[in-house]
């Protein structure tokens, strides 16, 4: 069973570099970190686990584009 966690990560791997690519590519990234109950055998059944997100924002971008938009230029 750990091989093939071992196996899954190898085959991946180049796709969480393109993501992490992807993300760092903007000038402003976004991060999640949100807490979850995680199952566990044992008498505590369950512990604090959490889960992190990360995502990039077209945000600054649409600024960018609508500051550009309101210039006489662009009329």
């Amino acid at each position: 069973m750990a091989q093939w966690g071992v196996n899954c990560g190898v085959q991946l791997q180049p796709m969480v570099d393109a993501l992490r690519e992807a993300v760092l590519e903007h000038g402003v990234i976004h991060a999640d970190e949100t807490p979850v109950q995680m199952l566990r055998p044992g008498p505590k059944k369950t512990l604090q686990a959490y889960v992190w997100a990360y995502a990039n924002s077209q945000i600054s971008d649409l600024a960018e584009l609508a500051a550009t938009a309101n210039t006489p230029e662009a009329s």
